[in-house]
């Protein structure tokens, strides 16, 4: 299989273990492991709030300092209503740099309904689960859940209201897609 962003993705939605994670929090920690094959620390965060240079901020946020062949885990947290996913940036072979989100909700959904859109996770498409996102959507899921009241359900499903005062975003170390591959389809979960 290639080193490719997509197969990356594809080896992720055939891993048992990830797709059966049932709870925010477990998606970056379980993540996080399956990429690197071992528990990813928290340390170094950016924040993002409402204000002026908060569509700015995104755009910094949302810069992936990796190449073509390379891609990482981004835990994003949110505060206010707490909530947990993750972004992953990849390329795709036009070069261009895209990002797949992913997340569960705590007794909602487990990862795999978000991946299938199965209610009450948001619907697949422009609000839900797509392989890839471009820059300007993930800005835009981000500068709307900072600035704009009552859309956590757009983006999290119905999973009653919630609010977002700020975005923590925590990086982990860039990958190899290779590596990065090869650990997913070897991670059981423990």
């Amino acid at each position: 299989m290639p080193a490719t962003g997509l197969n990356l993705i594809r080896a992720i939605k055939r891993n048992d273990s990830l797709l059966d994670i049932d709870n925010c929090p477990g998606v970056p920690a379980q993540m996080g492991k399956a990429f690197y094959g071992d528990w990813q620390d928290d340390d170094d965060e950016t924040i993002i709030e409402a204000g002026r240079d908060c569509l700015t901020r995104i755009r910094s946020l949302i810069d992936f300092s990796g190449g073509n062949t390379e891609t990482a885990v981004w835990h994003l947290d949110i505060i206010g209503n707490t909530h947990h996913f993750v972004v992953v940036p990849w390329h795709k072979p036009s070069q261009e740099l895209v990002y797949t989100v992913f997340m569960a909700y705590e007794n909602k959904y487990t990862l795999k309904k978000y991946i299938n859109g199965t209610t009450p996770a948001p619907g697949r498409g422009v609000k839900g689960y797509k392989d890839s996102w471009t820059s300007k959507q993930l800005r835009t899921m981000l500068n709307k859940l900072i600035n704009i009241a009552n859309l956590w359900e757009e983006y999290f499903g119905a999973v009653g209201a919630g609010n977002v005062e700020s975005i923590r975003c925590y990086k982990y170390t860039n990958i190899s897609l290779s590596d990065a591959i090869n650990n997913v389809n070897e991670y059981n979960g423990q």
